[in-house]
């Protein structure tokens, strides 16, 4: 139970900070007070203490808790300022939506193998450590260098619900976060008026449709993934629909547009030109703004970010942790050249020409209709820009859109000609998932301007016809994936998973070589390294390599193997085949070759010898 109190408690407590601070509604305020939460972790975690910046929100919270008190006892009135304020029907929505997510995550556990090797890694050691993941004491092996937004925030979650480290808080860490960015739309609505309930319900099914869109390929998001990309996604378009309406440039606005751009900035390493989008979006429609009076804001919102982009970057130099995709290996000098086949690399030339190749015909969008890049970001353009003449009566939004699309594009064909390794690419790795999340960015777009149209008193039934029908041509809903279920395909149902980690768990294994015979599958370390970190953990196919890259198969000799069990202190076989039974098991013990079964490597004489371990 702790878990579901305790974190709706600081939620709503530290949110009551800002409503007595700048008395504004508790949605209004819900973003800012998740967001400042991860900011402050992430300042006092430059000093190894991310338990610090925790600590502020809790002053924050006492002080809140303390007034409140105070002002009860002392104006009688102050309580019409609460129930005005606090108890309003975005909270309502949000105590509903906070109670779908407990359910919808409280078995979820990790699908994908970049969550054993790093998303799912980094809160786990960022939360064993009280410090980043990027340390000399970390046993996080790849991608040190990734900046911390998400994680950070999945280790408020952990701490909040139970003071250790859980899947499914992972998860809800993230998905009341994107909750958090619906929530402030319910300020138009009142509790008292029956119609604005049904207006808000609508709102919520819009907002978890959104969630569940069908990509080509793989797409994450909240309800089966902790990937960063759906966040970075996620913030960017709250940050543009934010920076764009905006109605007075305040201490409240000026703050919540800052802890935005941070979140965004360092929430992946593609947050900077999401940032500079933010920012493009903020001075178009703002520009008439600009005068003395609000100049230092504006400065403020533009620096203050980027300072924390800065510090991470030195942070991670002073570490000497290379960063995956640096600016310097970008040699737009070499661009053109390139681009004409004339120099360049073999594999900077074929990546040019697959990227050319795939925005076109490669589709990132996979229903109802199958689109590529090009079409779907001209197509959302549209749908905003009708959206935006409907609301807003404007075309700033849509016409930022597509020139981010634009330029997000050529940022991304830069990383793939300068940034990926000569195999990568080529191959265009991740490309669905990369070149997703701008649309995703104009899918979450179009919630929240549906969102404000509903919510506006001369919204006529057309307008619903109109976003019913704008939605439902490019989208289509997995609808079972929002219905909190039992996640059977988790691996910790897998069997061979569940022997490895239960005899670690059993026998108390640390600081142990295990080596894990897998015969032509390589599934099985990352779950091995992320479940019990303490251990080094190896994978091997004996024999001849089935595919080229295939690093995992030792085409060695009997006596060579030999020599290499040597070297490690278990043997785990997690799947064996005829060849290896008859030219290699056979030759070195007596005992039964079993799947799944764990061995203690026993080396006395010069001579090896097996132990079942249960």
């Amino acid at each position: 139970m702790k878990q579901f109190i305790i974190p709706f408690f600081y939620l709503t407590t530290l949110n009551g900070f800002y409503i007595t601070i700048f008395k504004k509604k508790f949605e209004e305020c819900l973003p800012i007070s998740i967001l400042s939460s991860v900011t402050l972790m992430i300042i006092t975690g430059f000093i190894d203490k991310l338990s610090y910046g925790f600590y502020l929100t809790l002053l924050m919270i006492t002080y809140f808790i303390i007034f409140t008190i105070y002002k009860l006892i002392k104006d009688k009135n102050y309580i019409k300022f609460i129930i005005e304020k606090f108890f309003t029907i975005g909270f309502i929505f949000f105590v509903i939506l906070y109670i779908y997510i407990m359910l919808l995550h409280h078995e979820t556990t990790f699908l994908y193998w970049d969550e054993f090797m790093h998303w799912g890694f980094m809160a786990k050691e960022s939360f064993r450590l009280n410090a980043f993941y990027s340390g000399i004491l970390s046993f996080l092996r790849v991608h040190k260098d990734y900046p911390p937004f998400s994680t950070i925030l999945e280790v408020l979650w952990c701490r909040l619900s139970g003071n250790y480290y859980s899947e499914p808080f992972t998860f809800r860490a993230l998905s009341i976060l994107l909750i958090s960015f619906i929530i402030p739309i319910f300020s138009k609505l009142s509790k008292h008026k029956k119609t604005d309930y049904f207006k808000g319900l609508f709102i919520v099914l819009i907002f978890l449709l959104g969630q569940v869109i069908v990509y080509n390929d793989f797409f994450p998001s909240m309800v089966d993934s902790i990937y960063t990309d759906f966040v970075l996604g996620a913030l960017c378009a709250y940050g543009m629909f934010s920076a764009y309406t905006i109605d007075e440039i305040n201490v409240f606005n000026s703050l919540k547009l800052t802890l935005i751009l941070i979140s965004t900035i360092l929430c992946k390493q593609m947050g900077l030109p999401f940032y500079l989008l933010i920012i493009f979006v903020f001075l178009i429609k703002n520009h008439k703004k600009i005068n003395i009076k609000n100049l230092m804001h504006i400065i403020l919102i533009i620096v203050i970010p980027f300072i924390f982009y800065k510090a991470w970057n030195i942070y991670i130099t002073s570490l000497n942790l290379n960063g995956q995709f640096s600016i310097t290996q970008i040699k737009l000098s070499e661009l053109g050249n390139i681009m004409l086949y004339k120099i360049g690399k073999n594999h900077q030339i074929m990546a040019y020409a697959n990227f050319l190749n795939a925005l076109f015909n490669r589709p990132i969008l996979a229903s109802p209709i199958k689109l590529n890049y090009v079409l779907a970001a001209i197509l959302l353009s549209l749908k905003i820009l009708i959206l935006e003449k409907i609301y807003l009566k404007d075309f700033k939004l849509s016409l930022s859109y597509l020139i981010g699309g634009i330029g997000y594009g050529f940022a991304m064909l830069l990383l793939y000609i300068f940034s990926f390794n000569d195999y990568e690419g080529p191959l265009l790795a991740s490309y669905e998932r990369y070149l997703g999340t701008y649309i995703y960015i104009g899918f979450m777009l179009i919630v929240f301007l549906f969102s404000n149209i509903i919510t506006s008193k001369s919204t006529k039934k057309y307008v619903y016809i109109i976003i019913i029908s704008l939605f439902i041509s490019t989208s289509y809903s997995n609808i079972n994936k929002l219905v909190p279920t039992k996640n059977t395909t988790s691996y910790l149902y897998n069997p061979t998973y569940s022997s490895l980690i239960n005899v670690i768990n059993k026998n108390e294994i640390i600081y142990k070589k295990i080596l894990i015979i897998a015969q032509y599958q390589n599934d099985i370390k990352e779950v091995a390294q992320y479940s019990h970190p303490f251990n080094d953990f190896y994978i091997a196919t004996i024999g001849k390599p089935k595919y080229d890259g295939d690093i995992n198969a030792w085409d060695i000799s009997l006596e060579e193997f030999k020599n290499f069990l040597y070297e490690f202190d278990y043997l785990f076989i997690s799947n064996s085949d005829e060849p290896f039974y008859n030219d290699f098991w056979t030759k070195i013990t007596d005992l039964e070759l079993l799947n799944n079964q764990f061995y203690k490597i026993i080396k006395e004489n010069n001579i090896l010898s097996f132990e079942y371990i249960n």
